[in-house]
Protein backbone atom coordinates (compact mmCIF):
# COMPACT_ATOMS: atom_id res chain seq x y z
CA UNK A 1 0.00 0.00 0.00
CA UNK A 2 1.37 3.41 -1.01
CA UNK A 3 1.93 5.92 1.80
CA UNK A 4 -0.81 8.52 2.26
CA UNK A 5 0.39 11.94 1.20
CA UNK A 6 -0.50 14.75 3.59
CA UNK A 7 -1.45 17.95 1.81
CA UNK A 8 -0.80 21.10 3.79
CA UNK A 9 -2.37 24.46 3.10
CA UNK A 10 0.98 25.61 1.69
CA UNK A 11 1.39 22.60 -0.63
CA UNK A 12 -2.18 23.00 -1.91
CA UNK A 13 -1.60 26.70 -2.50
CA UNK A 14 1.67 26.00 -4.36
CA UNK A 15 -0.01 23.33 -6.46
CA UNK A 16 -3.01 25.54 -7.22
CA UNK A 17 -0.70 28.42 -8.16
CA UNK A 18 1.27 26.19 -10.55
CA UNK A 19 -2.02 24.93 -11.99
CA UNK A 20 -3.14 28.52 -12.65
CA UNK A 21 0.22 29.40 -14.23
CA UNK A 22 -0.13 26.48 -16.63
CA UNK A 23 -3.85 26.33 -17.30
CA UNK A 24 -5.27 29.75 -16.37
CA UNK A 25 -7.86 30.92 -13.86
CA UNK A 26 -10.75 30.05 -16.16
CA UNK A 27 -10.01 26.34 -15.63
CA UNK A 28 -9.82 26.50 -11.84
CA UNK A 29 -12.03 24.20 -9.76
CA UNK A 30 -11.54 22.15 -6.63
CA UNK A 31 -11.67 18.92 -8.65
CA UNK A 32 -9.08 20.08 -11.20
CA UNK A 33 -6.69 21.31 -8.51
CA UNK A 34 -7.17 18.07 -6.58
CA UNK A 35 -6.31 16.06 -9.71
CA UNK A 36 -3.31 18.29 -10.37
CA UNK A 37 -1.86 17.72 -6.87
CA UNK A 38 -2.93 14.05 -6.81
CA UNK A 39 -5.45 14.37 -4.00
CA UNK A 40 -9.15 14.35 -3.35
CA UNK A 41 -11.00 17.62 -2.85
CA UNK A 42 -11.15 17.00 0.91
CA UNK A 43 -7.77 18.61 1.74
CA UNK A 44 -8.75 21.69 -0.28
CA UNK A 45 -12.00 22.20 1.59
CA UNK A 46 -10.45 21.39 4.96
CA UNK A 47 -7.71 24.03 4.45
CA UNK A 48 -9.79 26.75 2.76
CA UNK A 49 -13.24 28.04 3.71
CA UNK A 50 -14.27 28.07 0.06
CA UNK A 51 -12.92 28.14 -3.47
CA UNK A 52 -13.45 31.92 -3.41
CA UNK A 53 -10.98 32.20 -0.52
CA UNK A 54 -8.42 30.11 -2.42
CA UNK A 55 -8.94 32.19 -5.58
CA UNK A 56 -8.42 35.46 -3.65
CA UNK A 57 -5.19 34.12 -2.15
CA UNK A 58 -4.05 33.03 -5.62
CA UNK A 59 -4.78 36.49 -7.02
CA UNK A 60 -2.76 38.06 -4.21
CA UNK A 61 0.09 35.66 -4.95
CA UNK A 62 -0.05 36.61 -8.65
CA UNK A 63 0.21 40.30 -7.72
CA UNK A 64 3.14 39.56 -5.39
CA UNK A 65 4.88 37.65 -8.21
CA UNK A 66 4.49 40.69 -10.47
CA UNK A 67 5.74 43.03 -7.74
CA UNK A 68 8.83 40.88 -7.07
CA UNK A 69 9.59 40.84 -10.79
CA UNK A 70 9.31 44.64 -11.05
CA UNK A 71 11.24 45.32 -7.84
CA UNK A 72 14.28 43.45 -9.19
CA UNK A 73 14.52 46.12 -11.88
CA UNK A 74 13.52 49.04 -9.66
CA UNK A 75 16.12 48.15 -7.04
CA UNK A 76 18.89 48.03 -9.65
CA UNK A 77 20.67 51.41 -9.52
CA UNK A 78 21.80 50.99 -13.13
CA UNK A 79 18.37 50.35 -14.58
CA UNK A 80 16.76 52.84 -16.93
CA UNK A 81 13.29 54.28 -16.38
CA UNK A 82 11.84 52.24 -19.25
CA UNK A 83 13.25 48.98 -17.87
CA UNK A 84 10.34 48.81 -15.42
CA UNK A 85 7.49 49.00 -17.95
CA UNK A 86 9.46 46.64 -20.19
CA UNK A 87 9.71 44.19 -17.28
CA UNK A 88 5.92 44.50 -16.90
CA UNK A 89 5.52 43.63 -20.60
CA UNK A 90 7.98 40.75 -20.21
CA UNK A 91 5.93 39.48 -17.24
CA UNK A 92 2.83 39.53 -19.46
CA UNK A 93 4.69 37.44 -22.03
CA UNK A 94 6.23 34.96 -19.57
CA UNK A 95 3.31 34.70 -17.16
CA UNK A 96 0.38 35.04 -19.54
CA UNK A 97 -2.20 33.39 -17.27
CA UNK A 98 -1.19 35.38 -14.19
CA UNK A 99 -1.15 38.61 -16.19
CA UNK A 100 -4.60 37.88 -17.65
CA UNK A 101 -6.05 37.37 -14.18
CA UNK A 102 -4.44 40.49 -12.76
CA UNK A 103 -5.74 42.47 -15.75
CA UNK A 104 -9.30 41.16 -15.48
CA UNK A 105 -9.82 41.38 -11.74
CA UNK A 106 -10.84 44.75 -10.29
CA UNK A 107 -9.56 43.62 -6.91
CA UNK A 108 -6.19 42.65 -8.40
CA UNK A 109 -5.86 45.94 -10.28
CA UNK A 110 -6.53 47.85 -7.04
CA UNK A 111 -4.06 45.66 -5.14
CA UNK A 112 -1.42 46.14 -7.84
CA UNK A 113 -1.94 49.89 -7.80
CA UNK A 114 -1.66 50.11 -4.02
CA UNK A 115 1.36 47.81 -3.74
CA UNK A 116 3.22 49.44 -6.60
CA UNK A 117 2.42 52.99 -5.58
CA UNK A 118 4.16 52.57 -2.24
CA UNK A 119 7.46 51.19 -3.51
CA UNK A 120 7.73 51.11 -7.27
CA UNK A 121 6.52 54.63 -8.13
CA UNK A 122 8.85 56.30 -5.64
CA UNK A 123 11.92 54.52 -6.98
CA UNK A 124 10.70 54.90 -10.55
CA UNK A 125 10.63 58.68 -10.08
CA UNK A 126 14.25 58.52 -8.87
CA UNK A 127 15.22 56.60 -12.01
CA UNK A 128 13.38 59.13 -14.16
CA UNK A 129 15.22 62.06 -12.61
CA UNK A 130 18.48 60.58 -13.97
CA UNK A 131 17.31 61.16 -17.54
CA UNK A 132 18.41 64.51 -18.96
CA UNK A 133 15.05 65.52 -20.40
CA UNK A 134 13.26 64.76 -17.12
CA UNK A 135 15.58 66.48 -14.63
CA UNK A 136 13.64 69.76 -14.53
CA UNK A 137 10.19 68.17 -14.13
CA UNK A 138 8.08 68.71 -11.02
CA UNK A 139 6.83 65.80 -8.92
CA UNK A 140 3.34 66.26 -10.42
CA UNK A 141 4.73 66.15 -13.95
CA UNK A 142 6.76 63.03 -13.16
CA UNK A 143 3.63 61.40 -11.74
CA UNK A 144 1.66 62.23 -14.88
CA UNK A 145 4.37 60.78 -17.13
CA UNK A 146 4.61 57.63 -14.99
CA UNK A 147 0.83 57.13 -15.18
CA UNK A 148 0.93 57.63 -18.97
CA UNK A 149 3.82 55.17 -19.29
CA UNK A 150 2.04 52.64 -17.07
CA UNK A 151 -1.13 52.84 -19.18
CA UNK A 152 0.87 52.57 -22.39
CA UNK A 153 2.85 49.56 -21.17
CA UNK A 154 -0.35 47.86 -20.03
CA UNK A 155 -1.88 48.41 -23.46
CA UNK A 156 1.21 46.99 -25.16
CA UNK A 157 1.28 44.02 -22.75
CA UNK A 158 -2.36 43.28 -23.46
CA UNK A 159 -1.81 43.05 -27.20
CA UNK A 160 1.45 41.09 -27.40
CA UNK A 161 1.93 39.18 -30.64
CA UNK A 162 2.19 35.53 -29.57
CA UNK A 163 3.47 34.59 -33.04
CA UNK A 164 6.66 36.58 -32.39
CA UNK A 165 9.43 35.79 -29.95
CA UNK A 166 9.76 37.51 -26.61
CA UNK A 167 12.81 39.39 -27.90
CA UNK A 168 10.89 40.67 -30.93
CA UNK A 169 7.98 41.77 -28.74
CA UNK A 170 10.26 43.49 -26.22
CA UNK A 171 12.24 45.19 -29.00
CA UNK A 172 9.08 46.63 -30.54
CA UNK A 173 7.73 47.54 -27.10
CA UNK A 174 10.92 49.40 -26.18
CA UNK A 175 10.90 51.36 -29.42
CA UNK A 176 7.24 52.28 -28.98
CA UNK A 177 7.61 53.16 -25.29
CA UNK A 178 10.58 55.43 -26.02
CA UNK A 179 8.54 57.37 -28.57
CA UNK A 180 5.46 57.53 -26.35
CA UNK A 181 7.49 58.61 -23.31
CA UNK A 182 9.23 61.41 -25.20
CA UNK A 183 5.84 62.54 -26.53
CA UNK A 184 4.41 62.39 -23.02
CA UNK A 185 7.29 64.45 -21.61
CA UNK A 186 6.86 67.01 -24.38
CA UNK A 187 3.12 67.30 -23.72
CA UNK A 188 3.60 67.57 -19.95
CA UNK A 189 6.36 70.18 -20.25
CA UNK A 190 4.22 72.24 -22.64
CA UNK A 191 1.04 71.84 -20.59
CA UNK A 192 -0.63 70.20 -23.57
CA UNK A 193 -4.14 68.91 -22.89
CA UNK A 194 -6.46 66.88 -25.08
CA UNK A 195 -8.62 69.93 -25.72
CA UNK A 196 -5.65 71.71 -27.40
CA UNK A 197 -6.20 69.71 -30.59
Amino acid sequence: MAPIRKHTKESILDGAFNFVREKGYEKISARRIANYIHASTAPIYSNFKSMEELELILEEKAVDTLKISLMKVVDDENSHFLDVPLKYIEFAFDERNLFNQISKSKKSITTVKNKLKEEVYIKLAEHMKKIDFAKDLTEEQLQEIMINTWLQSHGIATFLDRDKTKEENLGQAKELLEKLTYASVYMVKNNFKGNNI
